[in-house]
């Protein structure tokens, strides 16, 4: 919801700095390299709009969780392979599922920002809208999760 305040009289309402509390956690600093106080209740950018992307990704903080994220990734990854590549007309699905999920829901622990079920539902597409072969497509092709994205 927009605030008419901020809108007419300038800045961007503090409680929705504030709401980013998983960021505020991950990236401690990061909230004062943004952000400072305008008027009661309001922050305004301590940087030009155009140079916040650069601003977060040259954060210390930013690139740790990038690191710790392309980690988690690629371990999940090589816990999975060898499963995925085993598949045969015997494999028991429920029970190839159930050893991913949990493969996924622990290698995404240690990830702050990233909360390890939205982790699990992107990585184990559900919904008839997803790709089934998500797994397979990880594991045929290099194709990498590029922790910059995911931690921003």
């Amino acid at each position: 919801m927009q605030s008419i305040d901020g809108r007419l009289n300038g800045g961007i309402p503090a409680k929705d700095v504030e709401s980013l509390s998983r960021c505020r956690e991950t990236f401690p600093n990061l909230r004062g390299q943004l952000f400072k106080g305008f008027r009661d209740g309001f922050d305004t950018l301590t940087v030009g709009k155009d140079e916040v992307r650069d601003a977060v990704f040259g954060d210390a903080e930013f690139s740790s969780c990038a690191d710790i994220m392309e980690t988690a990734f690629e371990k999940w990854k090589a816990s999975v392979d060898g499963s995925l590549r085993a598949i045969t007309g015997t494999t028991k699905p429920k029970l190839l599922i159930a050893d991913i999920s949990e493969e996924t829901l622990t290698g995404f622990e240690p990830v702050t920002l990233v909360d390890k079920h939205d982790a699990y539902e992107a990585l184990l597409p559900t919904g008839t809208k997803r790709c089934p072969t998500t797994f397979t497509s990880l594991c045929r092709t290099d194709v990498r999760l590029s922790a910059t994205s995911r931690c921003s």
